[in-house]
């Protein structure tokens, strides 16, 4: 992905919480201000072993199901927001070691973006994760958007 390289290029980290939706879409808006690209993770918790293996095949085929249309989802959104297919990463394991594997592997990642939580008791939990607990094993810098940010807000913040 030598292309990638020389973009400044966003990471986000794929689930279905509503501040993830913030966080991509400023992800790429900011991609498509700069130049940019956006990179997706989406990881896959492990199935917990099954006594029949048909069942445990199945459950895992249909995690694999789910994560690829969320993928295409998402990724239409990123190609609508910032003009070009963003980078995917489909993975198995614990979301934050992931994320930190992932980091290690791909040099090209400039940031991680994150979103929020709405909630005042909670930013979420990689956002609590990721600043406190393990800020010090990151490379690169994560960039904080309220969660609570409407689409023209962010759009008024990224033409900056």
């Amino acid at each position: 992905m030598k292309q990638s390289q020389n973009r400044r290029n966003f990471l986000v980290v794929v689930d279905e919480s509503p501040e993830m939706k913030v966080a991509l879409t400023y992800a790429s808006l900011r991609a498509k201000k700069v130049d940019g690209i956006v990179t997706l993770l989406y990881v896959m918790t492990p199935i917990e072993s099954q006594q029949w293996l048909a069942v445990e095949e199945s459950m895992k085929q249909e995690k694999l199901d789910l994560a690829h249309s969320t993928l295409e989802r998402y990724s239409a959104e990123v190609i609508k927001k910032s003009g070009r297919k963003p980078i995917i990463h489909l993975r198995e394991g614990q979301v934050a070691q992931e994320l930190l594997q992932l980091l290690e592997e791909e040099i090209s990642i400039s940031v991680v973006v994150l979103a929020t939580s709405t909630s005042p008791e909670n930013p979420g939990p990689l956002v609590e994760l990721l600043s406190r607990r393990m800020a010090s094993k990151l490379r690169v810098p994560v960039t904080l958007v309220p969660g609570s940010l409407s689409e023209a807000e962010l759009i008024s913040l990224t033409e900056r």
